[in-house]
């Protein structure tokens, strides 16, 4: 992690380097864990895919409402649905920001 000091106002800014990486380990790590997703971590590898509430919603086969009521601890995730989001994870590039 860098920390940088502007010398004219004294604001700080963190910078963490191979960002993308670190998401990758988390993202990993997260799928080794046994048990049924939790509603952050699932929110956590929906980003990490670079996906929308839509978008998820459309990869998985679910309406948005769902995905939303998986996210928001209204409902946990499914078995199957559970597999098939560790298995996008594993297989799928992740979206990555566009440079404006």
């Amino acid at each position: 992690m860098e920390v940088d000091r502007c010398p004219k106002c004294g604001a700080v800014e963190i910078v963490i380097p191979r960002i993308e990486e670190l998401h990758r380990a988390l993202a990993l790590a997260i799928l080794r864990k046994r048990g049924r997703l939790a509603a952050p971590e699932v929110r956590f590898l929906r980003k990490y895919l670079g996906w929308s509430g839509a978008d998820f919603a459309k990869h998985m086969g679910v309406d948005a409402a769902t995905v939303s009521r998986w996210e928001n601890e209204e409902q946990p995730m499914g078995p199957v649905a559970d597999r098939l989001l560790r298995l996008m994870v594993v297989t799928r590039e992740p979206r990555r920001a566009r440079s404006a």
